[in-house]
């Protein structure tokens, strides 16, 4: 068993690097063909090999060199994600309530004392029991500072900064019961690479969300909308619609419309699911809020925080997981960058 898991990972460190050089490859035909349609210099690094990258340049195809055959969440969304969650030793209270909390958030998630055991005890029995996703928390002074992401069975581990992490009983009069529902997920400003790899990260911790249709609160008189064959977003089948309905028939509520998988929208009265975990960038800094929205009177959408919420910064993703003895690194911060754009 111990001789398979080393070849499987050998197998997987090798495929990530030949990823890794066809994309290096491409982004020397991109840069090329670029130079070629604008009539400008080709770069003075890619002069030498500009006879046998003009050559290729006619099969280069932007769309299928983008796709990732080795990614390691190709096959997320066949079944749900299972994440432990575990803190570092000897945890203080403060910290055991932070895990609970980040238990509550996660749905199909299990929380475990750490006791004594070593961090690689932890993933091989997280591995034997086909857990996606362990997540560790670590602490300064009582306050939660450190949040490490692995996913199993080869990585990558993502290790981050908490700052300003504040509780739910902190900014709420009343605790009330957390919805436990598959949540919405909103990320915004996750535009480059690396962003788009932090966002698949904390994405796939989470099970897609199911809308729970009751068929006896459907109208009489449906509407059916076609759907043109331009559109980009034809195949996605998870997009919600909100808008207002135009035409009310009088002695009736004003409803939302939503869109379904068979392209037909029909009116409801409200969602079952009205849980809202958002991810926002601003400056390389992530901002986390935990919401649950309700629509009032006028039909408008009402956010309420429910929490916890707290910020912090990726500083390291190493593509191997926490157990490994290599320390190959996907990206790791620097103080000074020089770098004129933010990185995420």
């Amino acid at each position: 068993m111990l001789r398979r898991n080393i070849r499987l990972r050998k197998e997987y460190l090798y495929l990530k690097k030949v990823e890794e050089e066809k994309k290096k490859y491409a982004e020397k035909i991109k840069s090329i063909k670029k130079s070629y349609n604008e009539n400008k210099k080709i770069k003075g690094d890619l002069k030498n090999e500009e006879n046998e990258l003009r050559k290729k340049m006619d099969l280069y195809d932007e769309k299928s060199l983008n796709k990732n055959f080795d990614d390691e969440y190709f096959f997320s969304g066949i079944e749900n994600p299972q994440v432990l969650i575990t803190t570092s030793r000897n945890p203080s209270a403060q910290l055991e309530n932070f895990a609970k909390e980040l238990k509550l958030l996660i749905p199909n998630s299990e929380k475990i004392n750490r006791g004594s055991y070593f961090i690689k005890d932890i993933i091989s029995f997280a591995r034997k029991n086909n857990i996606t996703d362990v997540i560790i928390i670590h602490e300064y002074k009582g306050i939660p500072r450190n949040l490490i992401i692995c996913h199993l069975p080869f990585g990558p581990t993502l290790f981050c900064t908490i700052k300003d992490c504040k509780m739910r009983h902190e900014f709420l009069d009343q605790i009330n019961n957390i919805s436990t529902c598959n949540p919405h997920l909103i990320f915004h400003n996750f535009n480059s690479d690396l962003g788009k790899r932090i966002m698949n990260i904390f994405k796939y911790l989470f099970p897609p969300v199911k809308m729970r249709i009751n068929k006896r609160k459907f109208l009489k008189n449906k509407k059916k909308i076609p759907i043109s064959n331009n559109m980009e977003n034809q195949n996605l089948a998870n997009i919600i619609n909100h808008k207002e309905e135009e035409e009310e028939e009088e002695g009736e509520d004003s409803s939302i419309q939503i869109s379904i998988k068979n392209t037909e929208y029909y009116n409801l009265e409200k969602f079952e699911n009205n849980r809202v975990l958002a991810f926002y960038n601003k400056n390389d800094i992530i901002y986390f809020r935990h919401y649950n929205w309700e629509t009032n009177e006028k039909n408008e959408i009402v956010l309420n925080e429910v929490g916890p919420r707290f910020s912090f910064l990726v500083y390291r993703i190493n593509k191997e997981a926490l157990d490994s003895l290599n320390e190959d690194y996907e990206y790791v911060y620097h103080p000074f960058i020089n770098s004129k754009k933010a990185m995420l």
